[in-house]
């Protein structure tokens, strides 16, 4: 990998690496993100046949199905939520307030 190719023709930047024999070589730009897709692919991809897929998740599940409890006039159980049961949170230190 060869970063710091900004403003670079690609070829060009890694001629120097090539001449040092040390393999294939990947330009990228990583503040810009050129090449870094190309490198990650070509890192990753051989190892993705080793990863089983994986469930898609509906992050939104619950909050749909409240929407449409509401919209069938279901009610919701009510929560036993109590703000006094909560730990106290204490900070201990020297105030930033000068005396």
């Amino acid at each position: 990998m060869a970063n710091k190719t900004d403003g670079l023709d690609p070829d060009q930047a890694v001629v120097d690496f090539y001449a040092l024999g040390l393999g294939e070589i990947h330009p990228i730009a990583a503040s810009h993100g050129r090449g870094v897709l190309s490198l990650l692919e070509h890192v990753l991809l051989p190892w993705m046949d080793d990863v089983a897929p994986q469930e898609e998740v509906d992050e939104d599940a619950e909050y749909w199905a409240k929407l449409a409890a509401e919209e069938n006039g279901e009610e919701e159980p009510e929560d036993d939520f109590n703000p006094q049961d909560l730990p106290i949170k204490l900070a201990i230190g020297r105030s930033s307030e000068r005396r």
